[in-house]
C-alpha cells in the first residue's frame, strides 16, 4: 500500500526544456522568429504556440517581443519618414499614417483627435440613434457603468466611434459612485467609455509616462488550458 508506481508503466513524452530568459538562447528552429512583433491576438497566439512546441513555460519574457514606444501626446513628436499635418482629416492618409507608426509605437484606436479626426478603420461609423444599430444587439438606456463598458467593448468590434451618445446612457449617480471601477478598467477603450460618460474636459486618459523607463512592466498570464494567455515581464528567471 502506498508503493510508488514505476515510470516503466507510463509512455510519456520526453519533458521539454524550460524556455530561455532571452531569445538569443532559443534553438535554431525558433530563434529567427524572435523578438517578434505580433499585429493582433491571433498572430500573438501563433508565436506562443510555436514556443510551446519546443519549450515548457508559464510566461514569456518581454525580451521576446519588439519593445514599442508609447505614442507621444504631441503628434509633432512622432518620428516618420513622411511629414504629416495634424489633425489628419483624410481617411486614406489616416490609414497610411497608422501603417507608418504601427511597428514603432504602441497605441489603441481611435487615436486622440489631435492626431486623427476621421474614421481611420474599415468599420462603419456608429449611428447616433440606438435603434439604427444593426450589427449587434444592445439595450438602451444603459443604466450601469459595467454595462456601459461591456457595450463599448462590443460596439468597438463592429463600429468606429469616439464615444457613445449621451442619449443612450442613464446611470443613476448613486450607482456610478458605488461601482467598483477597478474591476472594470482593464483596457484603454473601457477607460475612455467611463471618461467620456463623465464628460471631463479632456476625453482621453494618457496612460503612458513621459519617460518609458518609468513605466511598470506589463504582466500577462499564460495558462495551459483552455485558452492560452500570456505573462510578460522584464525580470524573468527560468525555473
Amino acid at each position: 500500500m502506498g508503493e510508488k508506481i514505476l515510470p516503466l508503466y507510463f509512455n510519456l513524452l520526453p519533458q521539454k526544456p524550460r524556455l530561455p530568459s532571452i531569445p538569443q538562447n532559443l534553438n535554431s528552429a525558433t530563434q529567427y522568429l524572435f523578438p517578434c512583433n505580433p499585429k493582433d491576438s491571433t498572430e500573438f497566439r501563433h508565436f506562443v504556440e510555436v514556443l510551446r512546441q519546443h519549450y515548457s513555460f508559464k510566461c514569456v519574457p518581454s525580451d521576446f517581443f519588439v519593445q514599442k514606444q508609447p505614442l507621444p501626446q504631441n503628434p509633432t513628436q512622432v518620428a516618420t519618414s513622411k511629414k504629416y499635418s495634424f489633425s489628419i482629416n483624410d481617411p486614406m492618409l489616416a490609414k497610411e499614417f497608422l501603417t507608418a507608426i504601427q511597428n514603432k509605437y504602441c497605441f489603441t484606436l481611435p487615436l486622440p483627435e489631435q492626431y486623427i479626426i476621421v474614421n481611420s478603420t474599415n468599420k462603419p461609423e456608429l449611428p447616433l440613434i440606438a435603434d439604427e444599430v444593426k450589427l449587434v444587439n444592445i439595450t438602451t438606456p444603459i443604466t450601469s457603468l459595467r454595462v456601459l463598458v461591456e457595450t463599448a467593448r462590443l460596439l468597438r468590434e463592429y463600429y468606429y466611434f469616439k464615444q457613445i451618445s449621451a442619449n443612450w446612457v442613464n446611470i443613476p449617480q448613486k450607482a456610478s459612485i458605488e461601482t467598483d471601477c477597478s474591476s472594470l478598467l482593464s483596457t484603454l477603450d473601457e477607460i475612455r467609455a467611463i471618461i467620456n460618460y463623465i464628460s471631463t474636459p479632456e476625453p482621453i486618459i494618457l496612460l503612458a509616462t513621459s519617460q518609458q523607463e518609468r513605466g511598470s512592466p506589463h504582466i500577462i498570464d499564460i495558462s495551459e488550458l483552455p485558452v492560452s494567455k500570456w505573462e510578460l515581464f522584464n525580470n524573468y528567471v527560468p525555473d
